[in-house]
């Protein structure tokens, strides 16, 4: 792969200020919840956050499956292993979850 434009970087680095702000922000909501409010907050997180993936994801692959767009395979393949492990976190999401309430 090429060097990468230096809009990429600097979106790469906007997203992983975002992903620290995010831990931090969850991090004190999950410090102060009661154990009665951390499962179901958990969850409606988690519902929010497939909910945006999902509609991004829609938006996503049918731009690079559209008549118009023609990317490369190696694009449409990395959008593809995008969506697996999407779906793998949240499948290890759902896990510890269900885990955690067992053992509660």
């Amino acid at each position: 792969m090429s060097q990468p434009p230096e809009e990429a970087l600097q979106r790469l680095l906007d997203l992983a200020k975002e992903y620290q702000s995010k831990q931090k922000e969850l991090d004190q909501w999950a410090s102060q919840a009661s154990p009665e409010e951390l499962r179901p907050g958990l969850m409606a997180f988690g519902e929010r956050a497939t909910d945006r993936f999902r509609a991004a994801q829609q938006v996503l692959l049918f731009h690079l499956y559209s008549d118009e767009a023609a990317p490369s395979e190696e694009v449409r393949e990395a959008a593809a292993a995008m969506c697996r492990c999407f779906d793998e976190m949240l499948l290890l999401f759902h896990r510890l979850l269900d885990e955690g309430a067992s053992r509660a």
